[in-house]
């Protein structure tokens, strides 16, 4: 045992010191080269104690555990398992070990009118400027541990992707180009639209899941690829109760039942009578399988008893262009395409799909009061990230994109689209998920369509 060390301290500093680091090159007592001492709470020893135990070497308290961190920083747990950082610095073939409370106990500093143990003043004055460094030192550790946080640190600090799951030009390519470019200037970021459209838009949702949850990847998509393939074959490979982290839904559709301007049809009624005369000669345009273009007409199918083909395509502008020429007959849509030729006279509007009428287009009635009560067939996009996204990065986007959407001159070119701006939290669009593919659930299965 060290003889300037009470008993009552060497128990606490875990016992005698092996003899080959009892002194340092010059054979002075207290160096140690691998690790500081960590002692009780302040008062647990007195002054004295706590320097006399500051110049015995190396030892540790009983049950210490050492870990190694990058540079020449040392953590340590102690039995409260509150975390310790200890440092240790060399100068030349001096090495003088220090540690700095961290959490449930603290090193021993020597205060600064103290003497060390020990004759050699240059030491003493060593470990004094060895301390002051080592505070710095600490402080630097503690910073980078801070920072390192990816909840802590400051988000977005690189460019962000938006996957769009949907053709370049199509509604919701344009929607998250929109809202891509706001963002950009709210956050100083890049935020870099990527479409990956394909396979009813689970190919990119798809990418948005297996993604690393780090803010930087997020996705707009819509309720076929949410909730209504889910529930239909082939089998999707992911679950989007699982594997995405729901932001915000942004908005709804009302979608509108359209045909040729220059055909015989000017009405829901006159629609289903030439279907009736004509089964299975009439085709409709649509979107994808389980899009509310697809759904929308099965649905209104079943409910006339009529036989109309289903084409499916996907490139938007090519169905729009297809309809315009009369390649098909009648389709269901929203957008600023379809708005843009409604608006040329190149489609006609029959019929609007959600419960109530389009403000743009106030004359046009609804499908319940074309004869079909309680008919409804809409769509909704939102935003996803992948699953473990921390929830503070979630909010942070939510509240920056309904601000987005709210701003003028979005709101206005939103509507002109014919959509509903929503704006849920993270909570109520999560909540909406798994209601709305129960609900698709019963859709699906009188119309043939649910996965057996």
């Amino acid at each position: 045992m060290h003889r300037d060390v009470p008993a009552a301290a060497q128990q606490q500093v875990g016992g005698e010191e092996p003899a080959d680091r009892a002194a340092d090159d010059d054979g002075a007592p207290g160096c140690s080269r691998r690790h500081g001492w960590f002692l009780p709470r302040r008062g647990a020893l007195s002054p004295g104690q706590q320097g006399s135990a500051a110049s015995a070497s190396g030892a540790r308290a009983p049950g210490l555990r050492m870990g190694s961190v990058p540079g020449r920083t040392r953590l340590a747990t102690g039995r409260t398992g509150a975390p310790h950082i200890a440092l240790r610095t060399g100068h030349g073939s001096k090495c003088v070990a220090a540690t700095r409370r961290i959490g449930a106990r603290e090193c021993v500093i020597p205060p600064a009118g103290s003497r060390l143990a020990g004759p050699d003043r240059r030491r003493e004055e060593l470990q004094r400027n060895t301390c002051r460094g080592c505070r710095m030192r600490a402080l630097l550790v503690v910073l980078a541990v801070l920072t390192a946080h990816p909840v802590l640190a400051a988000w977005p600090e690189r460019p962000v992707t938006l996957i769009v799951p949907f053709a370049a030009g199509a509604s919701p390519d344009i929607l998250g180009r929109m809202l891509a470019e706001r963002l950009s200037t709210t956050w100083a970021q890049p935020v870099l639209v990527q479409n990956l459209p394909g396979a009813s838009a689970t190919i990119g949702v798809d990418r948005v899941a297996k993604a690393a949850p780090d803010g930087y990847t997020l996705g707009l998509t819509g309720d076929g690829a949410m909730v209504v393939r889910v529930s239909m074959d082939p089998p999707i490979p992911y679950d989007p109760r699982r594997d995405l982290s729901p932001i915000s839904l942004l908005v709804r559709t009302r979608n509108l039942l359209v045909v040729q301007p220059g055909g015989p049809v000017h009405s829901v009624a006159e629609l289903v009578a030439l279907a009736r005369a004509r089964p299975g000669q009439l085709a409709y345009a649509h979107s994808g399988l389980g899009f509310s273009t697809h759904l929308g007409m099965e649905m209104l199918k079943q409910a006339a008893g009529v036989d109309i083909t289903a084409i499916p395509y996907a490139n938007e502008g090519q169905m729009l262009t297809d309809m315009a020429q009369g390649r098909v007959q009648v389709m269901i849509g929203s957008g600023p395409g379809l708005m843009r030729r409604i608006r040329e006279g190149e489609l006609r509007t029959i019929a609007v799909t959600s419960r109530d009428r389009a403000p743009l287009l106030p004359a046009v009635p609804t499908l319940a009061e074309s004869g079909f009560p309680g008919f409804e067939a809409v769509a909704w996009f939102g935003l996803v990230a992948p699953a473990a996204t921390p929830p503070s990065i979630l909010r942070k986007v939510r509240d920056d994109a309904v601000a987005a959407m709210a701003a003028s001159p979005m709101r206005e070119r939103v509507e002109e689209f014919a959509l509903v701006p929503v704006g849920t939290t993270p909570e109520e669009f999560a909540s909406l998920i798994p209601a709305e593919i129960e609900r698709m659930q019963r859709v699906l299965e009188p119309l043939g369509l649910r996965a057996r």
